[in-house]
This record gives structure tokens, sequence and C-alpha cells, in this order.
């Protein structure tokens, strides 16, 4: 069995500058859809956390990036690294490095394939089998701000939830994707959505509208309530995923422009946010068939047991 690190305290960044040495090969592209870690914050927003293992020079190397959302509270801005370096890396259970503020920061999205990831060498010998382990990565619990003034302030913490750095945008939706159109839905929207395998789900309507000369997508959303704490705020990472197709090819993705409405009733006739498609009404008039398309994607990889969303045909 290959041994694993006895002194669990080595700092991070020593193990980086080990690797840094090195050449080139010290840096890896992760898969295109990885499998995500991360938390968010109790004020919205949160970190999103990609990584893989990988062989270097016969051991076990951990690489990773990692994002943070691009709208946030004061109260978090600047945080993230802090949140980072309290983490650690575990493998069979037992802690593999500590602190992962030696990954690379990038802009929040959802496609990793031309993005390079620093990696940390570790004293554990490699094995192909831990090619297609997931770096079990450990973010605490934590307050990340509290006033101490002795004026009552907020008390912001961090929890590990899954991947959060799309959030923190649903409720400004102006200052991500600039003005709205706004207009209600007809009483036979597209819909779709999913649920996670914890429980609850979100769903989605969508209709392909005329508005001038152009063809726009207006939209609504809504999840379930009683969800466990590990998916109640990872709606933005689905919505992010998703897709509105015509005639099978994706017209409009990532959906975070859609408008949340309450999750009692129908989402038919609600008031929905739209958004231009580029595409002349002309164009789409005779379209045969319009759907939602989402992902199938794991939204919390552990250490417990895993949550995964999974689409279904009428939302979760």
């Amino acid at each position: 069995m290959a041994r694993l690190l006895k002194n669990s305290t080595i700092p991070a960044l020593a193990l980086l500058a080990a690797c840094t040495a090195g050449s080139g090969s010290d840096v890896t592209r992760l898969k295109t859809e990885p499998v995500l870690s991360g938390g968010t914050y109790s004020t919205g927003g949160g970190i999103t956390v990609a990584s893989a293992f990988r062989d270097i020079g016969g051991q076990t190397a951990v690489c990773g990036l990692w994002s943070e959302s691009a709208v946030q509270t004061p109260y978090t801005k600047g945080k993230a690294k802090k949140v980072l370096s309290s983490g650690a890396v575990y493998l069979d259970g037992t802690r593999l490095l500590s602190g992962v503020d030696f990954f690379a920061k990038i802009p929040p999205t959802t496609d990793y394939a031309t993005v390079s990831a620093p990696c940390a060498v570790t004293e554990v010998p490699w094995r192909p089998g831990y090619a297609d382990r997931v770096p079990d990565i450990r973010l605490p619990q934590q307050i990340v701000y509290q006033d101490r003034g002795g004026i009552k302030g907020p008390i912001v913490e961090f929890r590990q939830t899954g991947p959060g750095a799309l959030g923190g945008s649903l409720n400004l939706v102006q200052a991500v994707f600039g003005n709205t159109v706004r207009l209600p839905l007809g009483n036979n929207p597209i819909q779709g959505g999913g649920r996670y395998s914890s429980g609850g789900g979100v769903k989605a309507a969508v209709d392909l509208r005329p508005v001038g000369n152009d063809a726009y997508i207006c939209g609504t959303w809504s999840e379930s309530r009683g969800q466990s704490p590990r998916t109640e705020m990872q709606a933005p990472e689905v919505l992010a995923r998703a897709a509105v197709t015509v005639d099978g090819k994706v017209l409009v993705k990532d959906l975070r422009f859609l408008r949340r409405a309450s999750s009692r009733g129908s989402l038919a006739g609600r008031q929905a946010n739209c958004v231009d498609t580029g595409r002349s009404w002309a164009d789409l008039a005779d379209t045969r068939t319009v759907s939602l398309r989402f992902p199938a994607f794991v939204v919390y990889p552990g250490p417990d047991r895993a949550i995964t969303f999974s689409p279904t045909g009428s939302g979760g």
C-alpha cells in the first residue's frame, strides 16, 4: 500500500515550490467537466474548486483551479484565499497535504478544457488507479467576517456545499447580463428541470417570443423547498450549465438570466426575463422543436455521500 504523508503539517507552499522548480510538466489540464467542490457564504456567492490527481515523476501530485463569485458582498471579498489555505486534500481518508491556496485562480466558468492547473507533488508513490480518483478536498466551516467593534453587525459564515462561484448573480441580473426585457410567459411554455439525489430540485419554463424583428427567449425558474443544505444554494450552478435548444441545436446557453419565481403553482403566465438570441424572428418562426436541456453532474462530491443532479422531463 502506498505510504501517505506522516507529517500532515508540511506547508503546501513548500510542496509547490518543489514542483514549480521542476519542468513545465508540473502544470496540467483538467477534464473538460471535472468534478467540482467548493462552498458558499451565508450572504450569497462562494468558491468553486476543480482538482485532479496526476503522476509527476512517479509521485502523486494534486493539481487544481479555483474561482469565486463575480458579485458578492464586501464582507466576503478577499476571503477566499484564507478559506482555501485552511483546507486539506485527503486520499483514502488520510490527509495528503494541507492548504489548496496554491491552486490557480480563474474566472467563474463551466468550461475547464483550456486552462492549465498548477500541481503540488506529494510524497505518496503514484498508483494508476489514482487517475480516476476524485481528490477529497475538505474546506472547514468557518466565520469569514464578524463585527468585533462592539456594534452588532453581520456574522458571515462559509460552508462547504459544493461549487459556489457561479452564485451571487441571481438577484443582480442586470449587473451580469445588462438591461433585461420582461414579458409574461404564455399558457403552454416549454418546461424542463431536474432533481438532486438528496431530494428536491430545480424547474424552469421558457418561451420563444418575437420582440420587434428579433427572437427572444423568455423564462422563469423555481426550486423546491426543504432541500439539503448541500443543494439549497446550487441553482446557479445548474442554470449556468442549462441551455435552450432549437431543433437539437443550442440557441441560448447559461440560463442564469431567467427570473426566479415562487415554487407554488405553475410557471405558466409568470412574469419572465427575456434575452435576445441574436437571431431574427423570421429565421425561427417555423421552428419545429424548442426544448430545455439540463445537465447531469456531481453537485457535491463528498467527503460523505456524493450528491448528483439529474435532468427530468418536467423539472424538480
